[in-house]
């Protein structure tokens, strides 16, 4: 059985180490490569589709995923053909030709 200033030791001696593991974890650099390049982007549209084609297959919505970036405007493709509504077919004049 342990006495009581055993048990004290044993407590002291397991915060010291943790103490020290933990004090070696603050100075460790956990910077993500991706996102720092995302944040020297001037124009962040152009770096998301940029990083999107380096490291994410050209798909913007994962990248955007990946950053954590909300309402971010990118939009897949079927989505654009779905919003974009084509001209009715009529005969068009250019007033300068005429």
């Amino acid at each position: 059985m342990l006495t009581c200033i055993q048990v004290w030791s044993l407590i002291l001696y397991i915060h010291t180490v943790l103490y020290k593991i933990m004090n070696n974890l603050i100075h460790i650099n956990f910077k993500d490569p991706i996102v720092e390049e995302y944040e020297g982007y001037q124009d962040k549209e152009a770096g998301l589709k940029t990083l999107a084609f380096k490291y994410f297959g050209a798909d913007a919505n994962k990248a955007s995923n990946y950053l954590g970036l909300e309402g971010s405007a990118t939009v897949s493709l079927q989505e654009l053909a779905m919003t974009i509504q084509a001209a009715a077919a009529c005969r068009y004049y250019q007033p300068e030709l005429i």
